[in-house]
């Protein structure tokens, strides 16, 4: 199975969230990709491409889980 993990660099304490949320599903994955977010509307096409993928991880605040589609 394949995942995508679409993750805002500039929430919280990312490096910490993003490793520990890796280490807890490694071992459920043979693939785990990794997109970080830049700009506003990343996230938001991130997961729109995310159709090739088993499943779909957001790390993030608010802002990144529930950005505005317009």
């Amino acid at each position: 199975m394949k995942v995508l993990v679409i993750s805002n660099p500039t929430s919280g304490t990312h490096e910490t969230m993003l490793g520990e949320v890796i280490a807890a599903v490694e071992s459920l994955y043979a693939e785990i990709h990794i997109l970080k977010t830049n700009a506003e509307g990343d996230a938001r096409r991130f997961a729109e491409a995310s159709g090739s993928y088993d499943h779909l991880l957001v790390i993030g605040g608010d802002g990144t889980l529930h950005e505005d589609a317009a």
